[in-house]
């Protein structure tokens, strides 16, 4: 038997000792009788543990972190911001080498508007993109580019420029240009790629994944506070209701998850393929708006409301809408977060990481707003951007230059005060007019077009001016019993102002043959890969003839005109006793050159009909893809190119079939032809000026 000291051992080693020596003992038990021994001394006392103190009150409070302030949060951010900026500053080791690439090389960035659109310069040089292309923008995007000026402006060192989170706006822009670029050359890889992305995203679209009902990790709701499915229902229909409205007309968009589960469900497909035409036609600047938007808000919907919203292409929905109720950054960044918002509401907001995203979503939506196409009044071209040329590189422009003093407010409010605001709007209507005209007249053929278009709108008045004029003195007469001559006089005036203008046409057309050397040029190079032959020798053989219908006028003018030799012209003049001039003959083949150049149109357009009908119809057999806008939007586009040769070929087969044309034919008919041919053109190089 174990001794009671035995038992009080507290070492395991001891006590597997103990029970080994203690079975061998009662193994020999009858022949062995000693006593057992310990093989450590611990004391026999047990321990006693101290009670813990007792003070009087209630338990101390947890501990939490301090307030921060705003105004320490703007204190310390501002104190990092200029860590920052004496980092870029810091000296480079003199013993190295430095680099033309840590160095600024420009001073000033400024906006620059040229006849293919606006170009950012940095001094004298343009803005480039990847591609070694110069980064020219539409006119009406002048928001835009005074932004990516403003990026150029801030970058320290020409290092930055080589990395995109430095240039965002620059490099999507550099996006837009390049899907352009695809879609001139008939290549749509990028294009299908962002499609593909974006319907990715409608199967998990962040508008719908809406929140249970119920939720038993919520917290504890306030009386009148609504859950969180209330709030994105009340966020995400109004944006739902307009889109199936206007963009995406009888389609079904519904929520894409059940009350009790977690796997989303997909939209139905005539939904997905009427969404997936409406964003293979939108053009290259509002797909990549639309691209950009969708990966930050990780939502098609979202993203779509957005570019509707502020693109020029859908001018049509504003409605002229007061800025403060227009669908802008602030509506979409809700949409986008406001779980998140509602996580913050309830647990409080992660410093340096939700406030940064916040503003990092801001950012991003708002250079969807600017790439969509921002439109801005009263330009400044070639306005600088820097407003003090001796300004650090990356510092903040000073905006206080431009703020008047105290006593120039006075004189403006005065000056206000006496000028009635109809005058003002009356004087501020000519002038948007006059620039916009300048803008037309700046474009590439805006000058042609719009000196055609007068022209034969001159012709128009001039014969219903001579048809009216025994009808106005008739009526002068009756109303002031005097003979007139007032009718003759606007008639007589309006036929000189007419021929003037003709004559400044056919004078302009002399060098007509540099734009139609460049087509031959690039014609001779050979058909693209993918491009019809019947298109290719369609345009092939109507620069021909055009070729040839201006130079035999170049020739026939300068023989009037008596800067080139009648020899030039002796083999085509007709004889003598015909009573034609000597040039007649080499009008009349060249107006025949000009209307096989018309008919050609006809053969490209019947041509582009039947390949584009051959294209839809593949198109709805194997993928079954509906893209009902961007058709309507090519027939459209067919038709206003079909006005054009429809107008000019009664002028030109008047013309070409020579002794005495067309029976009937007169000058209104000719100001009529004229001026449908250019009313389309002209319509659409007005707009874009806008």
């Amino acid at each position: 038997m174990l001794s009671s000291r035995a038992v009080r051992a507290t070492s395991s080693l001891s006590v597997r000792r103990h029970c080994s020596r203690s079975t061998s003992v009662a193994a020999v038990a009858p022949q062995l009788s000693r006593p057992s021994c310990l093989l450590h001394t611990s004391a026999t006392r047990d321990a006693t543990p101290l009670p813990h103190p007792t003070v009087a009150g209630p338990p101390p409070q947890a501990p939490h972190a301090s307030v921060s302030f705003p105004q320490d949060r703007l204190a310390r951010k501002r104190q990092q911001a200029e860590q920052f900026i004496q980092s870029q500053k810091a000296k480079v080791n003199p013993n190295k080498p430095t680099s033309a690439l840590q160095k600024r090389f420009w001073k000033n960035v400024s906006i620059q508007e040229s006849e293919d659109g606006l170009q950012v310069m940095l001094d004298t040089r343009p803005v480039r993109t990847a591609g070694r292309q110069i980064l020219n923008l539409p006119h009406h995007r002048r928001g835009l580019a005074m932004s990516i000026a403003m990026e150029w402006d801030q970058l320290v060192s020409a290092q930055q420029a080589l990395k995109q989170h430095y240039i965002p706006l620059t490099s999507m822009t550099s996006r837009a240009i390049d899907i352009a670029n695809e879609d001139k050359d008939g290549n749509s890889e990028a294009r299908d790629s962002i499609v593909r992305m974006a319907m990715r995203y409608l199967g998990t679209d962040t508008l719908l994944c809406w929140a249970p009902e119920r939720n038993i990790h919520d917290p504890y709701q306030k009386e009148g506070e609504k859950p969180l499915r209330d709030r994105q229902r009340d966020v995400a229909e109004p944006i739902i209701a307009f889109l199936k409205t206007h963009i995406f007309p009888g389609v079904d968009i519904e929520p894409i998850l059940d009350e009790s589960s977690i796997v989303p469900r997909s939209q139905p497909k005539m939904t997905r393929n009427v969404i997936r035409g409406w964003i293979t036609g939108l053009p290259a600047f509002e797909l990549a708006a639309l691209e950009r938007g969708v990966l930050a808000t990780k939502s098609l919907l979202v993203a779509a409301r957005l570019l509707v919203e502020w693109s020029q292409e859908y001018r049509h929905l504003h409605h002229e809408k007061p800025m403060g109720q227009r669908f802008g950054i602030n509506e979409a960044n809700e949409a986008a977060t406001l779980e998140v918002m509602h996580q913050i509401e309830n647990w409080g907001e992660v410093e340096d990481s939700h406030d940064v995203e916040r503003e990092d979503m801001r950012r991003q939506l708002g250079s969807v707003v600017l790439l969509s196409g921002l439109h801005l009044d009263n330009p400044r071209s070639n306005q600088h951007i820097m407003s003090d040329p001796t300004a650090e590189p990356g510092a903040p422009a000073d905006v206080s230059s431009n703020i008047p003093p105290a006593g120039e407010k006075s004189l403006a409010a005065e000056a206000q005060r006496r000028v009635p605001n109809k005058l003002v709007a009356m004087a501020a209507t000519p002038d948007r007019i006059l620039l916009r005209l300048n803008k037309l007249l700046a474009a590439p053929g805006g000058l042609s077009t719009f000196l055609s278009t007068f022209n034969y709108t001159l012709y128009i008045l001039t014969y219903a001016s001579a048809k009216s004029a025994p009808l106005q003195a008739k009526l002068y007469q009756l109303f002031t019993r005097s003979p007139t001559t007032t009718a003759v006089d606007a008639t007589t005036h309006l036929a000189a102002l007419g021929g003037l203008l003709s004559s400044t046409r056919t004078t302009l057309r002399l060098f007509g043959l540099f734009p139609l050397y460049t087509w031959l040029r690039q014609l001779m190079q050979g058909p693209k890969p993918g491009d019809d032959s019947v298109l290719y020798s369609t345009q092939l053989t109507q620069c021909l003839l055009y070729i040839t219908f201006q130079f035999m006028e170049n020739v026939a003018v300068l023989t009037d005109a008596k800067a080139l030799p009648m020899s030039w012209s002796q083999r085509w003049h007709l004889p003598a006793s015909s009573g034609k001039a000597p040039t007649a003959n080499i009008y009349l083949w060249s107006y025949r050159a000009w209307l096989g150049g018309v008919l050609c149109d006809f053969v490209r357009l019947f041509r582009t009909a039947q390949l584009e009908r051959q294209k839809r119809a593949e198109r709805s057999v194997t993928t079954d893809f509906a893209t009902r806008e961007h058709d309507e939007k090519a027939d459209q586009a067919w038709w206003k190119e079909m006005v054009v040769p429809l107008s000019w070929t009664p002028m030109a087969l008047h013309f070409a079939i020579g002794e005495g044309g067309l029976p009937g034919w007169n000058l209104g008919a000719m100001g009529a032809c004229g001026a449908f041919a250019g009313l389309g053109k002209i319509a659409d190089m007005w707009a874009k000026t806008a």
